[in-house]
């Protein structure tokens, strides 16, 4: 499985995408119509917002990630095993950096948003 992360300026490739957690908010209205029944208005679904988390085998490229998710560019994430999870965002809340439990490997949590391409 190859993932990435990429701007316009850099690209980074982490060893293993960790965790992926998405939804997507629903817009539809119902409204109940007076003698029964119910009129609906149904519209496209917002796009995802989640938490992903990804390993790196080293600091450099796991600061690098963290530092691409936390500045002001899209950054666009592919996946070639799961094409379906790939998308285009922004951070969207926090943006972590820690070690696991062996202190060797590095992870970067992101709460995102995706944006439209």
């Amino acid at each position: 499985m190859t993932s990435s992360f990429s701007t316009s300026t850099v690209a980074v490739i982490p060893s293993l995408v960790a965790g992926y957690d998405a939804s997507r908010g629903t817009q539809h209205a119902f409204h109940p119509i007076l003698g029964g029944g119910e009129d609906v208005y149904a519209r496209v679904a917002l796009p995802r917002t989640g938490t992903f988390t990804v390993a790196f085998e080293n600091l450099a490229d796991a600061q690098t990630l963290a530092d691409m998710c936390a500045g002001t560019s899209v950054v666009t994430f592919a996946d070639s095993d799961v094409p379906t999870i790939g998308m285009r965002f922004l951070a969207d809340g926090q943006v972590r950096l820690s070690q696991d439990d062996t202190r060797t490997i590095w992870l970067v949590t992101v709460d995102f948003h995706e944006v439209n391409p």
